[in-house]
């Protein structure tokens, strides 16, 4: 993770479930907080998932296996990358804007 990832604007929104998109530094404190919160426990599921998939690949055994295998890892490393810029983000404003958890 970079600096310039943190500075992405992209990353600086918010999508409720009703669709509609807020900057994260115009939401109210409980509802960042919450949000924050939310994305953390994502995370740590993430992460719980790219370990369990690590772990399971010396199960698995054929090229097209591993390969598979391989490519579901991948994506989850993805994944953990966006959520985990998407957290510092978060963390960032929550400090900016002195909130407590």
């Amino acid at each position: 993770m970079t600096l310039d990832e943190l500075d992405d604007p992209r990353h600086m929104i918010w999508i409720t479930k009703d669709g509609d998109v807020l900057n994260l530094r115009e939401m109210d404190e409980d509802h960042l907080r919450n949000a924050t919160n939310m994305v953390g426990r994502q995370l740590v599921n993430l992460h719980k998932e790219l370990s369990a998939s690590f772990s399971c690949m010396a199960m698995f055994q054929g090229d097209m296996a591993t390969y598979y295998a391989e490519q579901a890892a991948d994506g989850l490393s993805e994944d953990v990358h966006e959520v985990t810029i998407k957290h510092a983000v978060m963390l960032k404003v929550c400090e900016e804007r002195n909130i407590k958890f």
